[in-house]
């Protein structure tokens, strides 16, 4: 799927009443307008907001306000305002009881921001601008703010007609408090405030070298309008890089409704630009040296490591995966961040999430390679260093499949949401043992994988009957506790969250997506068809609640056992276009999708990334592209046909699965490229005994058939 060479971000402006407010700037270590959309709104005096990766992470607000009024009387908020979100700048038009405004808001580049100001009906008016900020001195007509941490360098800057730099207001300061006050010889009038920032304690920053960067992005001359219209290009170029999908709109059901192609194109490319507006440049001076790609810097939060806490282990790791396949480089990095802070006892500093650890190392591995065929050898000899830290944290992890954060620690806890999602993981984990030659380790992975779908069985499925209706009493389990004596309790200690709850429903349902026994399996689709029933038109099918984390999973878990369970025909895109629908229409981006009446609202962290990461996914996915295996695999393309590398041979020991392939290499319009298979049941017999057996699987969407040959070997035979 290729980009889109001619895109305008001037496409995707959402000036409706629902809108972002969010505004960053790609490896900036600043947010504008963070919190959430009602927090993100301007007040009266259009006050500025930042969130900031600084020597951790920490928020400063009302850096900048405005106020206007009459020259001889008192400036005061305005009366009316309207907004609008681009990808690379905000505007703001104000009205006030003498004036009216016009502001642009836009980064220059990562390191300073700009508010470009043109006054209207001003010939009888003033602008006051003002703040309250510790550490504000003059330095000439400039402001330095010095915090212990980081220097802001305020430029309040006088231009012409054309937007050029031809001289500075000056701004009087009075303990922590600076202000100015601007009058205007005639009705229009154009100015600009700055905002420069340098972390303290990296390389050799200085507050002369704050200053001399300011004067630099800044110099007397040079043109605002330029500089935004560069800005503009950045971002059009940066966006036109996306895979662009061709197919946009979704077909709701009753309540949903439906999604416009024009709102469903501008919230995915709005999804990639916060996707984008979260990378941030390696932060030395907090002892971290990787790019992070944050769950969301507007959301403030601040739970994962100390070095990095605006970087979260699950959210982040979806959104490195994805920012793979458009910068390879930096979602490398960011994986290796993560990984490489694992310690010696499979430790992740910061809250505990399932685990997405081997899959985003396979999947920036694979973008990496793609890119750079010339690094395999520099590449695989990364993968040899890596390994270490994400076999400890597996093998602690398959001990502790549970939620640590804060109070909530408790070891007897077991969560099948963790389960499942280490259950895949472990699977790219053999990927990658497989290739740096640690088969002793997938020995060790296979059975750890067998004693846990065994464990499973007791923890979560044992007392679900699949001969009964669904009920509050008849369900999978999402979590249990174990007691002393070995008896399961099944609600949160102190909580009215019991494991067979609506909510909880969330977290089960993403076993269809993993390896489990087929028993467990059949009692996951059971219970799903049996849930699910009647429900089609309800906003979320049903559900209370969605989170992609849990949420990716359950939509490719109904997409790849179609073959198996046909019962699970086209559920997959009956959910795929419920959640578009929600996410679509609840415009800000954040970790849950609620149900609300008959309805939806965002919940849980937002602005934060999870309802992003399944507008970029889920739209892929109706465009008949998968891109969670870390390379590009069709579902659905009638126009493939069949290549001599199609059919496949694997391996396996008496008593092991088989692993056959998620995809096939296929051929369209002469080129290459993958596809989804699937396959039907294998049944433990026939791997029970030394020799050969044939598979024949299906290309989705497709009558083509694939031919696996397994080979079963005895115990003391070499691969």
């Amino acid at each position: 799927m290729a980009g889109s060479p001619d895109f305008d971000s001037d496409s995707i402006m959402n000036d409706e009443t629902s809108q972002w407010r969010w505004l960053g700037y790609p490896e900036s270590r600043m947010v504008m307008n963070y919190g959430s959309p009602i927090v993100a709104r301007y007040d009266g005096k259009m006050s500025l907001n930042i969130a900031m990766a600084v020597k951790g992470f920490r928020t400063i607000n009302s850096v900048h306000q405005i106020l206007m009024g009459p020259r001889t009387g008192e400036a005061v908020e305005y009366m009316d305002l309207e907004t609008a979100w681009y990808p690379y700048k905000l505007t703001a038009d104000a009205v006030y009881t003498e004036g009216k405004l016009h502001m642009d808001e836009f980064f220059a580049d990562k390191d300073t921001f700009i508010r470009m100001i043109e006054v209207s009906e001003a010939a009888d008016a003033k602008l006051q601008m003002k703040a309250t900020i510790n550490g504000v001195s003059k330095n000439g007509n400039d402001l330095l703010v010095e915090r212990e941490d980081f220097w802001f360098v305020y430029k309040i800057l006088k231009l012409n007609e054309a937007g050029e730099v031809i001289g500075q207001y000056e701004p009087q300061v009075s303990g922590d408090k600076w202000s100015v006050e601007i009058t205007f010889d005639s009705d229009s009038a154009k100015l600009a405030f700055s905002l420069t920032m340098l972390p303290k304690n990296v390389a050799d920053n200085s507050a002369d070298s704050a200053q001399e960067l300011a004067d630099k992005t800044l110099a007397e001359g040079t043109n605002l309008n330029i500089v935004l219209a560069d800005t503009k290009q950045f971002w059009d170029q940066t966006l036109a890089k996306i895979p662009a999908p061709q197919n946009f709109g979704v077909e709701g059901n009753k309540k949903n409704g439906n999604i416009t192609s024009e709102d469903h194109r501008r919230a995915f490319y709005a999804a990639w630009a916060f996707r984008l507006q979260n990378i941030v440049e390696p932060t030395p001076e907090n002892g971290y040296d990787y790019y992070q790609v944050t769950l969301g810097m507007a959301s403030a939060w601040h739970s994962g490591a100390a070095s990095a806490p605006n970087s979260c282990s699950w959210e982040s790791m979806y959104d490195i995966q994805q920012l793979s396949y458009i910068e390879p480089e930096i979602a490398w990095d960011a994986m290796r961040g993560f990984i490489y802070n694992i310690d010696e006892n499979g430790i992740l500093d910061g809250e505990c999430l399932p685990s997405q650890k081997a899959h985003t190392v396979w999947v920036s591995y694979l973008n990496m390679l793609k890119n750079h065929p010339e690094k395999e050898a520099e590449l695989k000899g990364e993968l040899e260093k890596l390994y270490p830290h994400l076999r400890n944290y597996l093998l602690w992890r398959a001990e502790n499949p549970r939620w640590i954060h804060g109070s909530n620690d408790f070891p007897n806890e077991k969560d099948l949401s963790f389960v499942t999602q280490w259950y895949s993981d472990v699977n790219y984990a053999i990927k990658i043992a497989e290739i740096i030659g640690k088969d002793e380790d997938i020995v060790v992975y296979r059975e750890k994988k067998a004693e846990l779908a065994e464990n499973s069985r007791v923890w979560f499925f044992d007392e679900y009957d699949p001969n009964q209706p669904d009920s509050l009493e008849n369900r999978i389990k999402a979590f249990c506790f174990i007691g002393e004596d070995g008896t399961l309790e099944h609600s949160w200690p102190g909580l009215s969250h019991d494991a067979q709850s609506r909510d909880a429903l969330t977290y089960v349902y993403e076993a269809m997506a993993v390896d489990f026994p087929k028993d467990l399996t059949d009692k996951l689709v059971h219970s799903y068809l049996s849930y699910t029933a009647g429900k089609e038109d309800e906003p979320l099918l049903g559900f209370e609640s969605y989170k992609y984390g849990d949420g990716c999973y359950t939509a490719c878990g109904l997409l790849e056992r179609e073959k198996q369970y046909p019962e699970l025909k086209g559920k997959w895109i009956e959910y795929v276009d419920a959640v578009l629908c929600n996410a679509v229409k609840n415009t800000e981006f954040g970790e849950v999708i609620r149900v609300y009446e008959d309805t939806t609202t965002i919940g849980g962290v937002h602005p934060s990334s999870f309802s992003a990461s399944a507008i970029i996914d889920y739209t892929y996915m109706k465009n008949g592209l998968r891109l969670d295996m870390g390379v590009p695999a069709a579902i659905g393309d009638s126009d493939m046909v069949k290549t001599e590398e199609t059919d496949v041979a694997v391996k396996t020991r008496i008593g092991v699965k088989p692993e056959l392939p998620k995809t096939v290499t296929m051929e369209k319009d002469g080129k290459e490229l993958e596809a989804l298979v699937l396959w039907p049941h294998i049944d433990e017999k026939q791997y029970g005994a030394k020799g050969k057996f044939q598979v024949t699987g299906q290309i989705y969407g497709t009558d083509l058939e694939v031919t696996g040959i397994v080979k079963v070997l005895s115990g003391n035979e070499k691969f």
